[in-house]
């Protein structure tokens, strides 16, 4: 089955390898997205809607989704924090305010997708 747990544990692996790719990333001097179109709030956005997505989606439970928004929150607070004491980066009260609406965004989202995945299950 597409979604069994050997799978979810490299999922996982691979969840927690972005998560630290975000924080090295956002304190690397220039390690922007080269993209004219792209925004700074677009990359906050979708960054922490896919890393709220991932782990909620495969574990669809509602206690899990709010400890998820919390902690990439946190996260993304702290690394804003941090950013401000660095003299290559600034740190952002709206880019920790992003990070929050699209971990909720992203955590809403895989709540959806984790029950419809449990629901064809039960229905089988």
């Amino acid at each position: 089955m597409f979604w069994n747990a050997a799978w979810q544990r490299w999922v996982l692996v691979g969840w927690v390898l972005v998560v630290i790719a975000v924080g090295v990333g956002s304190v690397v001097p220039g390690a922007g997205p080269p993209v004219p179109w792209s925004s700074p709030y677009y990359t906050h956005f979708f960054a922490y809607g896919f890393l709220a997505l991932v782990p909620v989606a495969l574990n669809p439970r509602a206690v899990l989704a709010g400890v998820i928004i919390i902690g990439l929150s946190a996260y993304g607070g702290a690394i804003e924090i941090i950013q401000h004491f660095l003299p290559h980066r600034f740190g952002s009260w709206a880019d920790a305010g992003v990070n929050f609406l699209g971990a909720a965004t992203g955590a809403m989202i895989g709540l959806g997708i984790g029950m419809t995945r449990v629901m064809r299950r039960i229905q089988v």
